[in-house]
Order: C-alpha cells, then structure tokens, then sequence
C-alpha cells in the first residue's frame, strides 16, 4: 500500500487531478482506507467539486476515534489534509495544521511554503515573501516555490497595493537570481513532471521571464530570445502571444501589434496571430483594421465555428481611448527641425528620388478627441472616391517597425531619432507598404481618410512618407470639451495616473481633475501642433468644431478647395447637405452660461493650458548621412577596411554608444590583424547591445583564442557570468 499511497501523492504534486480522482477511485473499490479518501478529497477540491471534498472529509473526521486531530492522523496524512484545506480555500484550518506539522519537522520546505501561501492569501506579503525565500533556501530543488517568488516580486513592481519591497533595483536583481535557479532546476529535473505540468511550469518560466524584461525596458532581449524559439513553432506561437499580452497590459498596444504582425509575416499559415490582431483593433475601436484582420483570419481558420467569430469592441471607453501620447513630443521637435526639414525631407527632395510615388490621396483628420473628428468625416465620406480606414494604427505601427529593426542591429536608438538614418528609398518601400494596405481596404477610392488622434506625434515621418498627404486639425472650445460628459468618461479612470504630481490633487473635485487633464492634453497638443505648422503649413487646414456646426457651407467649400475634391452632382450635393443640416443638432449653447457654476474647473483647465510645455531635446544627433552603417557593411564586405572604419569613426563620432558600429570596428580590427584592439572594440558592441550577444560573442571567444593566454574562452565566459 505504501508504494500505492507514494504513486498517489506523486500525482498530487505534478496537478494530475484527474488522474488522481481516477486512481483514488479504483483503490477505494479494493478497500477503502483513510489515505486515499483523503487523496480523493484533495482531488475533489481541485476539480471543483467542493461539496464532495467537504462531505468526503467530514466522513474522514467523523472515523478519527481519537479525541485530537490531526495528532490522530499520521504525518503524511495530516500533509495531505493542510493541501486539502488549501484547496478549499480554508487558509486558517491550513495554517493550523501545517503549524502543528512544523513543529515536528520545522526543515520541511514543502510545509513552509504552504504556511507561505497561507499568508499571502491573507495578505500578509511580507510574511510569505520570507516563508517562502526559507522554503526555497531549505529545498532549491521546488521550480514552484521559485515561481512564487518572483511572482510576488513582479506584483511589488507592478501593483503599488502589493508592495512590500522599496529598492527596485535590488527587486529586480533578486527576480533575475531566482528565475535562474528555477531555470536550471527544471532543466534537471522536467522529467520529474507529467507533460502537461511540465508546459504549465514552462508557460509560468516564460512569462516571469517576459515581464521582467518589458519591466526593465529590455524589449530587444525578449525579441531576440523569441527568434531563437522560432524553430519550435508551439513554443514560439504560444511565447509571442503571452508577450503580446505583457505588452498590452503594459499599455503598449501599438508594439504589441507590430510584434503579432512580424510573426504573421514569419508565420503566414498561423490564423492565431490575425485572430489576436483582429481582436485587439477591436479594443482599441480600430473598426476597419478589425475586419481586414478577421478577414485573414477566417481564410486561414480550419474550423469553420471559431473562423466566424466576431470580436465586440469593450464598453470601457478608456480601454479604447487611451491618453494622447505626447511621451516623445521633445524628441519629435528635436528631430523635426526646419533646417532637417529642408536638407532631408523636404518634397522637392522626396520627388527627384522617387519616395512620393502614391496612388490614393491620404488625408489625415487629427485632434483631441470628441472634437467633432467623427462628424467632419461622415461629411468627406459623401464626396465620391472618399473612403476611410477609420481609427488606424498604421503609423504608430510603422513606428514600433523601424523601432524593432534598429534593435535586431544591436542599436537602442528609436524614433524620431532613427529618422536621420533613413533613406528615400527605404521611404519609398514604406509609403508602397502603406499603399497596399489602403488598397485591399479601400480599393476603389482616391481620398484615403486617416482619423487615429495619435498621428498627432507621427505627422513628421506621414509627410516623409506621403508628401502630397493632407492634414485637417480640428479644434473646439476647451470649455465645451471640459463639459462634455463624454470626455469625463474618457479621462476619469486615467486621473489616477496621471495627475500624481499634482499637489492639490486630493483636494481636488473630479470635474476639477478632469479639466486639469484635458488642458494638459490641449496644451501638449497646441506645442506640438504649432511646430507641425511652422514646417509644413501648407498642407494643414484648421477647422474649427464651431464653425463647422454653424456655419456647415462655408466650411464645407473651404474644406473642398483644400482638398481638391470634384464639383459634386446634384444628388451628391443634395446628400452632403443632409449631413451638413445634421451638423447642426451638436451645436450647444454658449459654453460661458454654464462656467457661472463651474469656475473652479475652468480655473484647473486654465491652469493646465498656460504650463509652458518642455523644450525640444538637446542631445538630439543627427548622422550627416542617412546609410553610413549600410555604406560601412558594403565597404567591409568588398574588403575596402579603411573606408569602412572612417565610416564607422564618423558614426560613433556622433553616436557614440551605436552598437552596430563598433563591432564592426572590431571585425575590421581583427581582419587587419589588430587583436586587442578589435577584441575591445567586440566586448563594447556586446556590451552596449546585450541582447546580441548570442550573434556577436562567437566572433569574441575566437578572437581571444588568438591573444596571449592572459585569458582564455572559459575564463572569459565566467567573467562574463
């Protein structure tokens, strides 16, 4: 029976539940015996049987002849019913017999961790967080106690609630310390486990090891550790979603589409990856690239049930609607000089290289929110030849494009940055790539109608892009705005976060809060806006909610003259002019009539609008040409080494951290016979760009088998940890 019992409890710590209701149930048919009823009860209350795990351990209880429990029990039995109180959520019974059990065995890992998980789910973090650093210092051998480990730590980054620890740095150190024990432990012991525990523990590993680096800003290594993955196509479909995921939560919507997109195009056969782009257009009200998504979804789908599933947008508004990202808006005004303007992306310079070749004419609606966006664009889609892509992500994804090629290189330079090392014809590729989407999504248009708000950072690289693009801004009164209920359920649920550095902010009423927010939502906007004006004015028309309202024709034939539309035909105009009359239902009266009882909202949102906002960046560099690195690789590869180095001198000359370039000073070093110094110029690239060094250490480790022994390879790799 004791080999039996052993089994048993086996399947009980690798979660085999059913396996173990199944198993209890055929050895209760031999001969019913206390242990296995309570392995039985265990597997009960894990399957979600409560009432059957109660009343099979109040059958337990009621036999105990003896007047004290769990003394009556022996010491695996009452280690079985601390589990079984786990499961029924009963955290007090637990704690008291694993109490009674750990005065006997007071060195029992197992028995520390559940008193630890007790705890925890009476919220006393710190306690469990010690209980279970004890357990895992007594047995390092449990992958679960070093999961729950850094799961904790993760919440006291994550969830101010959760906190127990202050130093963040040393939070972090510890999370990368016990994910590699439990690494290394489950590599030795996996085959302890059923398989689908041991794809369990691997998911939770896995997403540890995601978390952490989004938290510590390491994207590139995450990427990279994903290709490395690709071979194995479950294992890297299933780590690319649960990065997507993180990457969400995290509120990076834009980069987690790109990345879903990168391995659609390395995946094309996989319908996972559009199932999960549909669904986040969705949320983020993205209507039209919703339905281009679902519908490569569906012809990929097998089964023809899930195919046909829709994705419904959620009701939470600030889910969809996040703030305007002005987070690089100092960068973009750096980067988007005149004098960068004029040498670079100027249109005379974009046409004579062939980059503004465009078959739509794209116009782009931009604004804060419930400005009247929606509504001027019901009126430009009664023009003929007028389509829209609705709500788009594609410049913010195009962003998080060029942001991820720059990291595969080993450079951790982003946008706007990244602009100057931009070619016209790799502008060209980009506006063809944009192109073919407008084209499956609108094929029979002209005007291509853009109304995502958060092109809002991305009019410089649109009109790189796109010189010929149109641009409407539409402005309301912010007072109307800070009125607008719709615009309090938009900001409401980002007060929080947003408004910390306020120091009345708790004094403050919520319509005060609100109004505060919308006025540094204006005032960031406004900046930005006028430095958009000041390069290409031409190409961007005001419109105001106002006039649009009541006096509809008149902007309605400036808008036409702007835009180049057709002289309409009579039914056309007729239906325009339907739209137009409707215009004239979201006229409201004189917002300064209600101000009489709202002065200290107004106050708030005078106060936001007249924050001077941050001046443009003064680190920005500015390479002098646009494909040194590409000009450097290509001399290198013919074996031109002096005109590479110069190249790759001048780039660090004014990048001075640009990874790329200094390992391939080092290969050049190396070719021409100058170890130590190409093996310096080897160890800087790895260690400005970390996340390469699985491309970039191989070339290392042979070089310095070509120095004196000072060190060796080996020697080498522990330095390196």
């Amino acid at each position: 029976m004791d080999s039996t019992l052993t089994l048993l409890r086996d399947l009980a710590e690798q979660q085999e539940y059913q396996a173990l209701y199944h198993a209890c149930c055929e050895q209760l048919l031999q001969a019913e015996t206390r242990p296995v009823q309570l392995l039985l009860s265990l597997a009960y209350a894990q399957i979600g049987e409560q009432e059957a795990a109660r009343a099979l351990l109040h059958r337990v209880q009621n036999s105990v002849v003896s007047s004290s429990l769990p003394c009556s029990l022996s010491f695996l039995e009452s280690q079985d019913l601390s589990a079984i109180y786990l499961a029924l959520s009963e955290q007090e019974n637990a704690e008291s017999v694993l109490d009674e059990l750990l005065q006997q065995s007071p060195d029992n890992a197992l028995l520390i961790a559940r008193k630890a998980y007790c705890r925890l789910m009476q919220h006393d973090r710190l306690a469990a967080y010690d209980l279970y650093r004890r357990a895992f210092a007594l047995d390092n051998s449990k992958v679960e106690i070093a999961i729950n480990l850094c799961l904790m730590l993760l919440a006291n980054q994550t969830d101010k609630d959760a906190a127990f620890l202050s130093d963040t740095s040393l939070v972090m150190t510890q999370i990368q310390s016990y994910l590699a024990q439990a690494d290394h432990q489950f590599e030795r012991n996996q085959d302890r486990y059923s398989a689908a525990h041991c794809q369990h523990l691997r998911s939770q590993l896995n997403g540890i090891r995601i978390e952490s680096w989004l938290l510590e800003g390491k994207l590139a290594h995450a990427e990279h550790w994903l290709q490395t993955q690709f071979n194995d196509l479950i294992e890297y479909r299933e780590n690319v979603l649960l990065l997507a995921d993180q990457l969400c939560q995290m509120g990076a919507r834009f980069t987690a589409e790109a990345m879903l997109l990168v391995a659609a195009k390395q995946s094309p056969h996989e319908p996972v990856f559009y199932q999960q782009l549909a669904e986040l257009s969705h949320q983020q009200s993205h209507h039209a690239d919703a339905a281009y998504y679902q519908a490569q979804y569906r012809t990929r789908a097998l089964r023809t049930d899930s195919a046909d599933r829709i994705y419904d947008a959620r009701d939470d508004l600030s889910d969809r609607l996040p703030l305007l990202d002005f987070q690089h808006s100092e960068r973009v005004r750096a980067r988007f000089t005149p004098a960068f303007w004029a040498s670079r992306m100027n249109e005379t310079h974009l046409r004579e290289n062939g980059a503004c070749s465009q078959m739509h004419r794209s116009v782009f609606i931009v604004g804060v929110p419930f400005s009247g966006i929606s509504l001027l664009e019901q009126w430009l889609m009664c023009v003929p030849n007028v389509s829209s892509v609705g709500v788009s992500a594609h410049f913010p994804v195009l962003v998080e494009g060029l942001n991820r090629q720059h990291r595969k290189k080993g450079s951790e330079r982003a946008y706007p940055d990244v602009m100057d090392s931009i070619t016209t014809e790799y502008l060209h590729e980009l506006a063809l790539g944009v192109e073919s989407l407008y084209q499956r999504k609108c094929p029979s248009a002209t005007w291509v109608i853009d109304r995502s708000v958060h092109n809002i950072q991305h009019l410089g690289l649109i009109k790189a892009v796109f010189p010929n693009a149109k641009i409407i801004a539409v402005r309301r009164d912010p007072r109307a705005l800070a009125l607008s209920n719709s615009v309090a359920e938009w900001l409401l649920p980002h007060l929080e976060t947003s408004l910390i550095d306020q120091t009345d902010a708790k004094t403050q009423t919520a319509g005060e809060k609100v109004a505060f927010l919308l006025g540094r939502q204006l005032a960031q906007y406004n900046t930005l806006m006028g430095h958009w004006k000041s390069l290409f004015s031409e190409s961007i028309c005001d419109v105001s909610f106002e006039e649009l309202t009541s006096n509809s024709h008149a902007m309605a034939a400036r808008l036409s003259a702007f835009l180049e539309f057709p002289q309409l035909t009579l039914t056309e105009a007729d239906q325009q002019s339907k739209v137009l009359a409707s215009f004239t239902q979201y006229a409201s009266e004189d917002a300064s009539i209600k101000w009489s009882i709202h002065r200290q909202a107004l106050a708030a949102l005078l106060r936001a609008m007249n924050q001077k906002s941050l001046p443009p960046s003064q680190d920005m560099a500015t390479l002098p040409e646009p494909d040194l690195l590409v000009s450097a690789y290509e001399s290198y590869r013919q074996g031109a080494y002096r005109d590479a180095e110069y190249q790759c001198k001048v780039i660090l000359h004014h990048v001075a951290d640009f990874a790329p370039a200094h390992y391939l000073l080092g290969e050049i070093y190396l070719r021409n016979g100058l170890i130590a110094l190409g093996i310096d110029y080897l160890k800087d690239a790895i260690r400005l760009a970390p996340w390469k060094r699985h491309d970039w250490e191989p070339n290392l480790i042979h070089a310095m088998t070509l120095m004196p022994p000072k060190m060796t390879p080996s020697q080498y790799r522990r330095d390196q940890g």
